[in-house]
């Protein structure tokens, strides 16, 4: 089974083997690994940085296979956040990119046996989803609501969504 290290002093992720040999995943800057419930599995952005193009990894650490399973294709379909559910399925926050007020997006379940891409909120710019939480069974969602369309002013806000209306 693999070993995977995040290096903090540059934001780069190592893959070490049983027998010591280590590799870089990413030739740039990637976020915080996320590690699957039965330690299986992990996920990750790179890159990750502002106005860039990140791309959502998914590594086997049993087998050491690294697989891209969402793909920037344009500045509107764009990976920013994600977190377990289960072992087969994750949440995401897919949103637009190169905007001051497009930090987040709507959040989507991606079954990673099916690679079922369902969406679970439907919100316009005004409204956006900017960081995942998975507890006790429900998402919990931070977000911004950008007032009268003001690109400076917004209020923050918190939801709950019951994460079992959504998968099997």
């Amino acid at each position: 089974m693999y070993q995977i290290n995040y290096r903090r002093w540059d934001n780069r992720i190592e893959l070490v083997s049983d027998e010591g040999e280590r590799k870089f995943l990413t030739h740039s800057i990637s976020s915080r690994p996320l590690i699957s419930p039965n330690k299986s599995q992990a996920l990750y952005l790179s890159p990750y940085e502002w106005e860039t193009y990140p791309n959502l990894y998914l590594m086997n650490l049993n087998t050491g296979e690294n697989i891209s399973l969402i793909t920037s294709t344009d500045k509107q379909s764009v990976p920013k956040d994600t977190v377990w559910i289960t072992d087969t399925c994750i949440a995401i926050i897919i949103g637009p990119i190169f905007d001051q007020m497009n930090d987040g997006g709507n959040v989507f379940i991606l079954d990673l046996i099916t690679r079922n891409l369902k969406q679970i909120t439907e919100w316009d710019y005004q409204i956006q989803a900017i960081k995942l939480k998975y507890y006790q069974g429900n998402l919990e969602l931070d977000c911004y609501e950008y007032v009268n369309g003001l690109k400076n002013k917004c209020v923050e806000f918190k939801k709950k969504i019951a994460i079992n209306l959504y998968i099997n």
